[in-house]
């Protein structure tokens, strides 16, 4: 286990002003959620937040690449279509400069714990810290708690600054352990609280739209990703939550359909979302630069690109975008960090305060994405 930092990564940031609850103060009152042990070496300031999105099935090698050539050929695309990595996501590049990249080469390497990787046991892993327990996409068994659940925990989080929001509808299963604590709307009729994100005319419009709206590129209960984007931004816009998790799953889709114009496409609709994200952050002040946004994928895809799972152990490969609040500002991706999907819980725990999982299976805090020194690899 890594030793946890001292209060001095805090010491730079600027004050920030409190939460207004007056609009929670008027909600219904839910059962009180039992109060979690937080550590002390921290004291993160009461704006600290945490953003995670999840674009399922998204490869390192476009996000740190861009096109890659004989995938653009083999799918007819004309020389003007292909894309170096920041024209195809300029937002998760400029996330990345400002802050820390793992997984983009060998060398930095970021992977889903497995065996088998596949979506609902890399979600599982993300929220959890753990890997999980159950490695199949139809796994039925609702984690004990989640980081959803470790931040509701928090004295003065309400329900309604704690949201999961996804496209596709059976990450409703992993969301927290008490799911009716926060705010979930996974895919597009999932989520027992989904009706909290239709407070005002707009935000009912939005969460209505999405369920009426096709399930094209997806199947069963899925929501595109262009509905649960405008939900999300829209939640995130008006709550300014505490912790955000957002999971969009039109890449995924796209690949195991071959189709990858339509799976750039979804990185390119994935990295407008982050770049929403990022302006409303912005717009909020000093209190924006608290933020810290997590930008990953639940698994990798194997060397034919359409498939994943336990049969194609090069889909283990991750990869990973952090910046803000106390995270290093270097620009640079570190050529000697290696990674898993479980780190990212115990590394959100660190930022907002909450006592380590002593699990021996949980992962560890990144304490390299901390550290403004050592040896780096400049992000090309």
């Amino acid at each position: 286990m890594k030793a946890p930092l001292t209060a001095l990564v805090y010491a730079a940031l600027l004050s920030c002003s409190s939460i207004d609850h007056d609009t929670a103060a008027r909600r219904p009152a839910v059962p009180a959620t039992p109060r979690l042990q937080t550590t002390t070496h921290l004291g993160a300031p009461p704006s600290a937040r945490i953003v995670v999105v999840a674009i399922d099935g998204a490869r390192s090698q476009e996000i740190f690449g861009g096109t890659d050539d004989a995938l653009a050929l083999s799918n007819g695309l004309r020389p003007g279509e292909r894309a170096t990595a920041d024209e195809l996501v300029p937002h998760i590049r400029e996330l990345a400069r400002r802050g820390v990249a793992l997984g983009a080469s060998d060398d930095s390497s970021f992977e889903a714990s497995g065996p088998n990787f596949v979506s609902l046991p890399g979600y599982t892993e993300i929220l959890t810290g753990r890997p999980a327990p159950c490695q199949e996409n139809d796994c039925d068994t609702r984690p004990r708690s989640t980081l959803a659940d470790e931040v509701r925990g928090l004295p003065g989080v309400s329900r309604n600054e704690v949201a999961v929001i996804s496209s596709w509808e059976r990450i409703d299963r992993v969301a927290a352990g008490a799911p009716s604590e926060i705010v979930v709307s996974a895919g597009r009729t999932h989520g027992v609280t989904r009706e909290l994100l239709a407070e005002g005319r707009d935000a009912a419009a939005l969460l209505r739209s999405g369920e009426k709206a096709d399930a094209f590129p997806g199947h069963d209960d899925y929501r595109p990703d262009r509905e649960t984007a405008a939900i999300a931004t829209s939640y995130f816009e008006r709550e300014k939550p505490r912790f955000l998790f957002v999971s969009l799953g039109d890449s995924d889709e796209q690949a195991h359909a071959g189709n990858y114009r339509g799976y750039l496409d979804a990185l390119r609709r994935a990295d407008a979302f982050v770049g929403d994200l990022g302006r409303i952050a912005r717009s909020w002040g000093p209190e924006g630069d608290d933020v810290v946004f997590f930008v990953t994928t639940d698994h990798g895809r194997s060397a034919g690109f359409r498939d994943h799972g336990r049969d194609h152990p090069e889909s283990a490969r991750t990869w990973l975008v952090a910046a803000g609040g106390p995270l290093a500002r270097t620009g640079f991706v570190g050529p000697t960090v290696h990674g898993h999907l479980r780190d990212i819980a115990p590394t959100a725990r660190e930022i907002m305060g909450i006592v380590a999982d002593g699990d021996r299976a949980s992962g560890v805090v990144l304490t390299d994405l901390f550290r403004a020194e050592g040896p780096k690899l400049a992000l090309q």
